[in-house]
């Protein structure tokens, strides 16, 4: 059996180390008593993070994975599992700043959330491993991987290309709107969550038709100390976004030559067949695979497929 350890991250508890340097002491969401510490830089912040092991012995290092924009580590909830069962690897599922469980912060870029993934690794205490990420969270760990290439043993994009190119991302930009302006009918509500998930659908039928997307985004909609709230940091997604939607182009003279799948849908724009040797510019080591009958979210739309792509790639 798959076993699962969920670490919140917390802004109590902590006593300051140096000017730049924070101790924080993280409660573990199980039944370990142990008590788990982690230093973070003054740009870096500690992430929420769920562990997968393996039900036999660790076959090969760790596979960190995270998500895109408006998403959680939840997203990746069945395929860590069966995952960490199929390959016998420790399976280690992410929120991002200002997403999920993890801190909020003002900023937000490729290289700060490089930094975090950086931050979380010195923390597991892993020097090697295997990172995979959808969209927002793809273009992080090529950052990740660009930036520290040592540190990756095999790298996984879902669905997004480095290179500046059409998409329907733009789109996002109305979806985080909406949900901001959703958040604020609902401020200091009282109302139980099933009854604001209504509420709040009823309001995102006007922009988002398909009903899989609108569950997408409810997920996000948390009960808090008796409140409604929206889990991401809206404000600061916004505002940030266009330095979401650019992969810094500094990171394109690097080269990663490590092996790296880069993973599309079928229906999507996002990585045309046409420009993937340009991205091998960059990712000398790169193969491309397409998930059939599925958009942007192939992970979701066809996981069977999916995991039969990923599955021979992340074997060690």
């Amino acid at each position: 059996m798959v076993r699962c350890i969920t670490i919140q991250s917390t802004r109590k508890m902590h006593c300051c180390l140096t000017k730049t340097t924070v101790l924080r002491r993280l409660p573990i969401a199980t039944s370990c008593s142990e008590q788990l510490y982690a230093r973070h830089s003054s740009t870096s912040l500690f992430l929420s993070h769920s562990i997968y092991k393996p039900p036999g012995q660790e076959a090969g290092a760790p596979f960190l994975i995270t998500h895109g924009l408006l998403g959680s580590k939840l997203n990746w909830n069945s395929i860590a599992k069966a995952t960490a069962k199929a390959v016998n690897r420790k399976i280690v599922t992410f929120d991002a700043r200002n997403h999920g469980d993890s801190p909020s912060q003002d900023d937000i870029s490729y290289e700060l959330m490089a930094e975090d993934i950086q931050e979380l690794s010195r923390h597991l205490e892993i020097e090697k491993f295997s990172l995979m990420g959808h969209s927002m969270g793809g273009r992080t760990v090529m950052a990740f991987a660009l930036k520290y290439p040592d540190l990756i043993e095999k790298l996984v994009v879902v669905d997004v290309s480095p290179l500046d190119l059409y998409s329907d991302f733009p789109t996002m930009k109305v979806y985080l709107q909406t949900l901001y302006d959703i958040g604020l009918n609902l401020k200091d509500s009282t109302i139980p969550l099933s009854e604001a998930r209504k509420i709040a659908d009823a309001s995102l039928k006007t922009v988002v038709s398909e009903p899989a997307v609108r569950a997408f985004l409810l997920t996000n909609l948390a009960e808090k100390d008796g409140k409604i709230m929206w889990k991401p940091n809206l404000e600061v997604l916004i505002r940030n976004f266009a330095e979401i939607g650019k992969f810094p182009k500094a990171l394109l003279n690097k080269k990663f030559d490590k092996p790296t799948l880069f993973i599309k849908g079928e229906k999507s724009q996002y990585i045309p067949d046409s420009v993937f040797p340009e991205i091998q510019k960059t990712f000398t080591n790169a193969q491309l695979s397409t998930v059939q009958n599925a958009g942007h979210w192939p992970h979701a739309e066809n996981t069977g497929r999916f995991m039969e792509i990923l599955m021979p790639f992340i074997r060690p």
